[in-house]
């Protein structure tokens, strides 16, 4: 072998393993981007879910309220003005000036 073909193996070699380094990571940049954007997208999404099921267990605890006939009482006093058989209704007075 001539020593012009013996420099000439090691340069191609340098060529082919450039271009498949470039190809590599023209493949691998964008599939590593999209996994990082899918990642937040996941962990927003899990996030939401949990505030979801916070807000699921506090109108699970509503509901149950409503079923309690003390809070019923209440609401029906407060909010409707309701009193029982023989109370007497009062009001409250405001001062004028």
């Amino acid at each position: 072998m001539s020593p012009k073909r013996q420099k000439q193996k090691p340069r191609l070699m340098r060529i082919i393993t450039a271009l498949f380094v470039v190809a590599l990571l023209v493949t691998a940049i964008p599939r590593t981007i999209e996994v990082i954007r899918l990642e937040q997208k996941r962990d927003a999404l899990l996030a939401e879910q949990q505030e979801l099921a916070a807000l699921v267990e506090q109108r699970q605890a509503q509901l149950e309220l409503t079923e309690d006939p003390e809070y019923i009482e209440k609401m029906a006093r407060e909010q409707l003005g309701m009193i029982k058989a023989g109370e007497r209704p009062l009001m409250k007075a405001v001062p004028q000036e």
